[in-house]
């Protein structure tokens, strides 16, 4: 039943996919792309063990960022959405073992070099001088924006249900007046008016 889902979920996104394979890429790079973003049992079993096989850390667990790279009191989450990634104030990061589905939050780690104690990476280029007077950066708080987002859920359901029972409410008056009209119409076509 499982594997039916993911099926009917991937052959419409792969069908779209397929049609661009010959400008944009081949089937592997399609299948890479949609493993990255949604982990699908049947699609992505080769590609887990690639990224396990061919990288130092498993993308897909935020406990095995460890080591200088990875920023240790850093948060993120593989949401679509703006304000759920790493600090712009660490610089250089990418998001390691945050999962869209089931969502699960991440750890920053530095694209370049090691996190500092004050929670910043370095930039591409190295500098000849270094910076004394760093803040550090505090630990992502996503509090808002989860607030935001389960508020606009909740108008979401409010609407959608508020929409259903009006939808609801108009067939039962129209099959109510139906049923009214109906032994009216009967009574007059057996006793006509004289």
């Amino acid at each position: 039943m499982a594997r039916r889902l993911a099926l009917a979920v991937c052959l419409p996104v792969l069908g779209l996919a397929s049609s661009q394979v010959s400008s944009r890429g081949t089937f592997s790079d399609i299948q890479s792309s949609i493993c990255n973003t949604v982990t699908l049992p049947g699609l992505c079993k080769n590609h887990e063990s690639e990224l396990v096989e061919n990288s130092r850390y498993n993308l897909h667990d935020a406990r095995s960022c460890r080591g200088q790279e990875c920023c240790s009191a850093s948060s993120c989450y593989a949401l679509p959405l703006s304000g759920f990634q790493c600090d712009e104030r660490r610089g250089p990061t990418t998001c390691v073992g945050a999962h869209f589905f089931p969502p699960s939050g991440g750890r920053c780690r530095c694209k370049y070099g090691s996190c500092s104690v004050a929670g910043i990476c370095p930039p591409s280029q190295q500098t000849l001088y270094e910076e004394h007077d760093v803040t550090p950066v505090r630990p992502e708080d996503f509090t808002k924006q989860f607030a935001l987002l389960g508020l606009g859920f909740a108008t979401f359901l409010s609407l959608a249900t508020m929409l259903m029972v009006r939808f609801r409410r108009r067939r039962l008056v129209r099959a109510l007046d139906e049923a009214l009209a109906s032994p009216l119409e009967s009574d007059h076509e057996a006793y006509p008016e004289e």
